[in-house]
């Protein structure tokens, strides 16, 4: 794979991904960006969502991040994220009742209120992980 660039994705508990790729999309609190080799240094704080990349082999991986932020320098991201879910991690049974457990709790919730955010990015993500 030409023209790669590293990233590493780490939680609380430590780094879960460590690869080289030639591109890599994300949601950032703003919106999706891509990121590509030679790419101008970059940081910004994360959304809910899909992150994927191209492995070595230039196919597509797929994996959920929750919040957190990223740093490109010098052809090397950071993500530091609150939590990474892969594909077949949740079981989809328990993914819908908890779908269905957020849109309850979000018909009820005072938007004006910091725990609303909670809610919604919970959303995010299990809706994020379902698409997987």
């Amino acid at each position: 794979m030409a023209n790669t660039f590293q990233f590493k994705v780490c939680t609380p508990n430590g780094e879960v991904v460590n690869k080289l790729t030639n591109e890599l999309i994300l949601e950032t609190y703003n919106g999706q960006i891509t990121l590509l080799p030679a790419h101008t240094n970059y940081t910004t704080i994360l959304g809910s969502g899909i992150l994927q990349f191209k492995n070595e082999d230039d196919e597509i991986e797929k994996i959920v991040v929750t919040g957190g932020f990223i740093n490109f320098t010098n052809d090397s991201v950071i993500i530091l994220t609150d939590s990474v879910d892969f594909k077949d991690e949740v079981p989809q049974d328990a993914l819908e009742l908890r779908i269905k457990e957020l849109e309850t709790e979000l018909d009820k919730v005072d938007f004006n209120k910091p725990e609303a955010n909670y809610f919604v990015e919970q959303l995010k993500r299990c809706n994020a992980i379902k698409e997987l």
